[in-house]
């Protein structure tokens, strides 16, 4: 009795002991399983490797019923390979490609009409790579890179969803600005800082959700502009814990912390770091009466403590 094979999970973790001599006659064996058994989700996982392991395919390949494709722990050996992988995947929805140290590939194209989530998780330490993607299904766009990395990405207003965990550039921007909703963390909002002084910020005209979490501290400042080119925001979430650095007393600074406090219903804790004005006895004077209007600023969160270092 045939039975549809709808999902492998292969992992692989002793190369040394695993039977088979290259990852092409690996991918042939999977090609000629699905003749009969028509995989829809595969994942190869690669781990406690020493790195040789190739992803080379042959000229001509497909997998006409997969949906789901998930590759870790995998190298890949030109742009070709990986260009021919993901063009053998007609149907394919779901793509996750965790990058291995020193690839062979420079540059990753990505291009298939039925693919709505993607995630690409490069290796700190892979060598720089432009990413060229072109998408008109994609709902959700979920971004891992390191410094040096050129996108290009050319998505139509079906991009529902991106998170953005790490650094990125003004084409990413452009690229994602018909989400609704989109996931920033503390080490993006410094990045962001740095584009706003080179290039405006398109406008998300569909941003609905923004949501801001921390890995390193927020760059809170930036968080105008945010909203200024965000005009149908209706949601904004942030972390219960807020931090600001460098505080000096400024209008737009006490506009912030005032906007936060207001909408911050889960605030726990907001600490502010002021500037070390040193030996400015009139500034510091004028910080007491700053940081006493602060504390007074009304609070969403009847929890919420707020706390000065200065």
């Amino acid at each position: 009795m045939e039975c549809p094979l709808y999902e492998s999970v292969f992992c692989i973790s002793k190369p040394n002991k695993f039977p088979l001599v290259s990852m092409l006659g690996f991918l042939l064996w999977l090609l000629a399983i699905s003749k009969n058994w028509p995989l829809k989700a595969v994942s190869l996982q690669l781990k406690n490797c020493p790195g040789d392991y190739f992803l080379d395919l042959p000229t001509y390949i497909c997998f006409p019923s997969l949906k789901i494709l998930n590759l870790e722990g995998f190298l890949c050996v030109d742009e070709a390979s990986m260009e021919r992988l993901v063009s053998s995947c007609p149907v394919l929805e779901d793509l996750a490609i965790a990058r291995q140290e020193w690839d062979d590939v420079r540059i990753m194209k990505i291009s298939t009409p039925s693919l709505k989530r993607l995630s690409i998780h490069p290796n700190v330490r892979c060598p720089n790579y432009d990413q060229e993607t072109e998408l008109n299904t994609l709902l959700w766009h979920e971004y891992l890179r390191h410094s040096g990395t050129r996108w290009e990405l050319n998505v139509l207003s079906s991009l529902v969803e991106a998170r953005v965990y790490v650094e990125y550039d003004i084409g990413l921007l452009n690229g994602i600005s018909n989400v609704k909703h989109l996931v920033l963390t503390g080490e993006v909002t410094w990045e962001l800082g740095v584009i706003i002084r080179d290039y405006a910020l398109p406008t998300f005209n569909n941003l609905k959700k923004l949501e801001l979490y921390v890995g390193k501290p927020v760059n809170w400042e930036l968080l105008p502009n945010l909203l200024e080119s965000s005009p149908n925001l209706e949601v904004l979430i942030f972390p219960e814990t807020i931090e600001i650095f460098n505080f000096v007393g400024l209008p737009g600074e006490l506009y912030l912390v005032e906007y936060l406090l207001e909408c911050g219903e889960v605030l726990d804790r907001m600490t502010i770091y002021c500037y070390d004005f040193g030996r400015r006895p009139r500034m510091k004077k004028k910080m007491e009466g700053v940081i006493d209007e602060v504390l007074n600023f009304e609070r969403s969160s009847t929890t919420c403590e707020v706390v000065f270092f200065a």
